[in-house]
This record gives structure tokens, sequence and C-alpha cells, in this order.
């Protein structure tokens, strides 16, 4: 499926960084002290983190899959600022998938259901 085929509307943008919000903050533990939020915890904060700076400086409003696929290029290409790790880069994507999959289930529009578990399977 072509992410163009199927059009975003401003209130299921809305929406969906509403999710995206909740699901963040379930997965970092933020309802806990940081020392005792687990590794993945923090790990999963730090990998969301990077997303949202990544979102807002390169001016795309969700992680669609082709933002999510230039994201990996521009983190494995040095365009950040530096050149990341592939470990760096598959966990950080591993940490959005997450997310992702995580909003989709708690998604009922099943079409935007299928958008969202779409953009998830980016690799």
């Amino acid at each position: 499926m072509d992410d163009l085929e199927f059009e975003i509307s401003p209130e299921q943008s809305v929406y969906i960084k509403l999710k995206m919000t909740v699901a963040h903050e379930e997965l970092a533990q933020s309802d806990r002290p940081t020392s005792e939020r687990s590794l993945t915890a923090r790990n999963y904060d730090s990998s969301i983190t990077a997303l949202g700076e990544y979102l807002e400086v390169s001016g795309h409003p969700l992680p669609t899959r082709p933002v999510l696929e230039q994201w990996r290029k521009d983190m494995q290409s040095g365009k950040l600022g530096r050149i990341y790790k592939p470990t760096t880069v598959n966990a950080r994507l591993s940490a959005v998938r997450k997310l992702l999959r995580k909003v989709a289930s708690e998604t009922t529009d099943m079409m935007l259901r299928f958008v969202i578990e779409h953009w998830a399977t980016v690799a």
C-alpha cells in the first residue's frame, strides 16, 4: 500500500499524535522515577524522543513509512550530524515500531489502524 493512498485528516492526525504521546509515556515508564525505570524503558524513551526531534526539524507531522525510511537513511549517512552505528539505528527503529504497533492496537478505526500498522513495517 502506498502511503499516499490514504489521506490522514487533521482530526486523525491529532488523534494519532495524542495516542503516540500516551504510548510514549507508557513505554518509557514515565510514571516512575528515572532510577526505577528499566533500561528498555529508558532506551524506548531516548529513541522515541529522537524521532520526535527529527519530525519537528524535518517538518513531518507524522512518522509515516517514507518518513521513517528517510530517518533511517539520515542516521546512516551522517545527515543528522553524525553517523549512527547500525545497532543504534536498528534499536531506534525497533522502539518506534513498538510505539506504532501500540498505537494501532488501541485504534478502533480499522482503516486508520491498518495505515499505522503499515507505518510500523519499516525495516
